[in-house]
């Protein structure tokens, strides 16, 4: 089996995770310090070159539940992944609204009650279980339709994909951008309530995931979208800047996972790690790869929790100038969750949580 495993996907399902650490520092950086602060400014860098994590990371399971060669039927859907996902949005859920009733209680010294107890955890099926884990709210959201998704990608040919991806691009990010943007132009210029981009959404990104994964894109085509993942970095950090000194406060106007920016940067981030990784057998390297791999989903659902202990006892993102303190403090909740999820995984109940 890991003789035919697409180890890129494995490398940039980690690097992913730990993108997503950067971007929680950075972000906490980004909305607390002084906008005209210089390390405002680093905040900004750090956090605008990490925004395309979300969907690439749909990209990657696109590659994987599309794949009309794997044996996945409903069952296995609904029985394996859409039940691991659920039972650790519920544990994880559990784990940190216990965690700020314990802080609010013992720190903060405030008075919790049954009620206040209940109030907190009807929240999580209702969608507000910690802010990282919409994640998992959003993949029950796709896996329902995976069944529906591989149907169309065994009779579709690639053109179809690409019609699919096309009207995805169109009113899934262009359209969606248009509509959320437009009201700075002229408030006259502000769209009513309807939207196009709630029927295609994240799914977008998974198609898009296979549709890399299976064929291969002309070379004119990859340095396209190099140039312009390239420019869209660039245009992130500066617009994000620019319209933060016009609105006097922090502005992540550019940030949004379904606008053309981002989209551009995933399309970059993937196909980079495609090229440079697929036809790598890193044959030392290769249960390493794998293993941190498997771990990704653990460190994504633990590492919030890391992120917020640290900065409770004074480690945070203010330790030091910001050019130094998000690597950093990245690193260390990337390494520390890690080990904790090793620990985790000794357990035989693991396996559904992490």
């Amino acid at each position: 089996m890991t003789e035919t495993r697409s180890l890129y996907s494995d490398i940039l399902r980690t690097f992913s995770v730990f993108c997503v650490i950067v971007l929680h520092v950075a972000s906490g950086r980004f909305n607390q310090l002084p906008i005209n602060n210089f390390t405002w400014e680093v905040a900004n860098v750090f956090d605008s070159l990490v925004r395309w994590t979300v969907p690439v990371m749909v990209m990657i399971s696109g590659s994987f539940f599309l794949d009309p060669t794997k044996d996945i039927p409903t069952k296995k859907i609904y029985t394996k992944y859409l039940f691991r996902i659920i039972l650790a949005l519920i544990v994880w859920g559990g784990v940190y609204k216990t965690r700020n009733l314990l802080v609010e209680y013992f720190i903060n010294g405030a008075n919790i009650n049954l009620k206040i107890i209940i109030k907190q955890f009807i929240k999580i099926p209702l969608g507000n279980a910690h802010y990282h884990l919409w994640y998992l709210y959003m993949l029950i959201g796709i896996y329902v339709l995976v069944p529906v998704y591989r149907i169309f990608i065994k009779h579709a040919r690639k053109k179809d994909i690409e019609y699919l991806i096309k009207i995805f691009i169109i009113f899934g990010i262009t359209f969606n951008f248009i509509k959320n943007t437009s009201r700075w132009v002229h408030p006259l210029l502000q769209f009513s309530s309807y939207s196009f981009s709630e029927l295609i959404s994240y799914s977008g990104y998974f198609f898009a995931g296979y549709y890399f994964k299976k064929y291969p894109v002309s070379k004119n085509f990859f340095y396209i979208i190099i140039s312009l993942g390239l420019l869209a970095f660039l245009t992130t950090i500066i617009a994000t800047s620019l319209i933060t000194k016009k609105t006097g406060s922090p502005n992540e106007l550019f940030f949004g996972n379904l606008y053309p920016l981002t989209l551009l940067e995933s399309f970059f981030v993937y196909l980079v790690f495609k090229a440079l990784f697929e036809n790598k057998t890193f044959k030392r390297q290769q249960m390493i790869i794998i293993t941190l791999s498997n771990y990704s989903f653990g460190i994504y659902l633990i590492h919030a929790l890391i992120i917020e202990e640290l900065s409770r006892i004074g480690v945070n993102a203010n330790t030091m100038h910001s050019l130094f303190s998000i690597p950093l403090i990245s690193l260390a909740v990337f390494m520390i969750s890690l080990c904790i999820v090793f620990i985790i995984k000794r357990f035989k109940f693991s396996r559904f949580i992490t």
